[in-house]
């Protein structure tokens, strides 16, 4: 899995809140943590496959509308 999107500010922030939402659910059930804490992971690691899918579709989207104009001139 690509992690350099990491490196936004925006999408470790994102990160956080969902951490912290995810806790907070959870913290009255009487869910083990370590239920939680692999729950969370699952959901996370399914976000940033999807997050990087469409970071991919974006770039060659981007790429063929370049190229298309390449062919245009």
């Amino acid at each position: 899995m690509n992690i350099s999107f990491l490196n936004n500010e925006k999408v470790v922030q994102e990160i956080k809140k969902e951490i912290q939402e995810r806790i907070s659910d959870n913290k009255d059930d009487q869910i083990e943590s370590i239920i939680i804490w692999d729950t969370l992971k699952a959901v996370m690691r399914g976000k940033l496959i999807s997050r990087t899918a469409h970071m991919h579709e974006m770039k060659r989207s981007n790429q063929v509308k370049l190229e298309e104009q390449l062919r245009e001139q």
